[in-house]
């Protein structure tokens, strides 16, 4: 597959999958404790659970994972009970 063509699926798939969850900066928890709840709950590979963390503490927020409403919302539950402050918005392309 060519590089534009994973582009375009990459594209059809966010469209496919229509909400994204953004994880906001908050000053309670320490980024190690972030890091393992997005690889626990989002299944992010230790250098992107890094990244997402680290975008969120400096910029406020980070979209951490796009997929269908019903996943986002299972998963937002998730890192919420764990004290997470996320938001849901619908992807828009």
């Amino acid at each position: 597959m060519t590089k534009s063509n994973r582009e375009s699926k990459n594209i059809f798939n966010v469209r496919l999958g229509s909400f994204e969850l953004i994880l906001l900066n908050d000053d309670y928890h320490h980024v190690d404790f972030v890091i393992e709840k997005l690889k626990q709950h989002c299944g992010h590979g230790p250098e992107q659970a890094e990244q997402s963390a680290l975008i969120t503490h400096h910029k406020g927020e980070c979209s951490i994972l796009i997929g269908n409403e019903e996943r986002i919302s299972k998963i937002r539950k998730k890192l919420e009970f764990e004290g997470l402050i996320v938001d849901t918005r619908k992807v828009t392309v």
